[in-house]
């Protein structure tokens, strides 16, 4: 996979990229910021997708990938601008129509004052979605804030703010939030990073009714970082029921941090839960049939989609996607420290093996249909 990676790199490097003027990258308030032309957004989505088919590929959508320092990362700062620029010498040839990206956070008080530092946990909007969409990349697509729903600082200002900006930038969808999320097999690895990536924030409670509020009011997508395990379960298909013109998209199809504790997530329960609730979507960034966690404990695979000896996807969980595919779309899960060719290709490269296990009707769904339908509300 190395040397398909590395030669992968070197043949689409040739390509050309636009040049990248730094210097007219500046520092803008929001009240200064232009607006998004989201009809030039998505006439020019629509272009990318028919040129791609018109290659005779299969274009894809990304609809989970995010950019920006999070608290996890809050010493680390990185060139956003070059990072993008990386980006944009593959995307063209590895068909992918576009990513949806949710941007940078920032903390209250460094929104307020402009200050260059990162405060940890109390965040809220920045306007880097801006810089990056000045700079004119046809396969950007500006998304809402994520992360934490419930940050211990400044918690309803920045809620208050995330919905504000939501609304005043006519955003199609909203970022990932962390209603359930364990430390990575990288953040476990790192002892200050361990407590801080282990996040709860109950779904069903007055923090969850405002996501479940705001996207049923507004027909806006939220998708939700959530573990599988059995207690968090019922929570999730109270607030479907209570709540039926939400849209929500549980990131990660079928991933597990503890498989002890995810004992009724099964194709039956999901198909249950898919003929009941139309407004519940599943992103496929999902674990691949390797995955391990915590490192280098075996026994506990990370995905129970996935038949570990022909590396198929096992029948039952082919026909929970077969039999609902408008409720299932691709995702990269491109993030932080994720960013970069290396990255991309390999999830483009785990995309595409997916999707073989699927009829091509089934796979023009998974890839960009259905992510377009949830956003814009119109087939394509």
């Amino acid at each position: 996979m190395k040397i398909f990676i590395i030669t992968t790199l070197l043949l689409l490097s040739s390509c050309s990229t636009k040049p990248i003027n730094v210097e007219s990258q500046k520092s803008t308030t929001l009240n200064q910021l232009r607006e998004f032309d989201w009809n030039k957004i998505k006439k020019t989505l629509k272009v990318r997708i028919k040129n791609i088919k018109d290659q005779g590929k299969i274009p894809i959508i990304d609809v989970e990938s995010s950019y920006g320092e999070v608290p996890f990362y809050a010493n680390k700062k990185t060139d956003w601008i070059k990072k993008f620029s990386e980006l944009d010498r593959y995307i063209d040839n590895l068909a992918v129509a576009f990513i949806v990206f949710s941007p940078e956070k920032k903390s209250l008080r460094q929104f307020n004052s402009a200050g260059d530092g990162y405060e940890d946990w109390g965040m809220i909007w920045g306007d880097i979605n801006h810089k990056i969409y000045d700079l004119n990349y046809s396969w950007f697509m500006p998304s809402g804030v994520g992360f934490q729903p419930d940050p211990k600082q400044n918690a309803e200002d920045y809620r208050s703010h995330m919905f504000g900006e939501i609304l005043r930038d006519h955003y199609p969808m909203m970022g990932e939030f962390f209603f359930r999320h364990y430390p990575s097999n990288r953040q476990i690895m790192v002892t200050e990073l361990q407590e801080k990536a282990d996040l709860t924030t109950p779904i069903d409670g007055p923090v969850g009714e405002e996501f479940f509020s705001f996207s049923a009011k507004n027909n806006i997508p939220f998708q939700i970082h959530y573990e599988i395990e059995d207690p968090l379960l019922a929570p999730l298909d109270k607030m479907l029921s209570k709540y039926p013109k939400s849209q929500v998209i549980w990131a990660h199809f079928g991933r597990t941090r503890k498989p002890e504790l995810s004992t009724l997530f099964s194709p039956e329960w999901v198909n249950s839960m898919l003929d009941r609730h139309p407004n519940l979507y599943f992103d496929l960034s999902c674990s691949d049939v390797s995955d391990v966690y915590p490192p280098g404990d075996n026994s506990h695979v990370t995905s129970p989609l996935w038949d570990r000896k022909s590396k198929h996807l096992l029948k039952a969980w082919h026909d929970v996607v077969a039999r609902h595919p408008w409720q299932f779309m691709a995702a990269f899960d491109l993030g932080s420290d994720r960013i970069g060719a290396k990255k991309l290709i390999s999830e483009v490269a785990n995309m595409r093996t997916l999707f073989k296990e699927f009829s091509p009707d089934i796979v023009d769904v998974l890839a960009y249909k259905s992510a377009w339908k949830i956003m814009f509300h119109e087939d394509i």
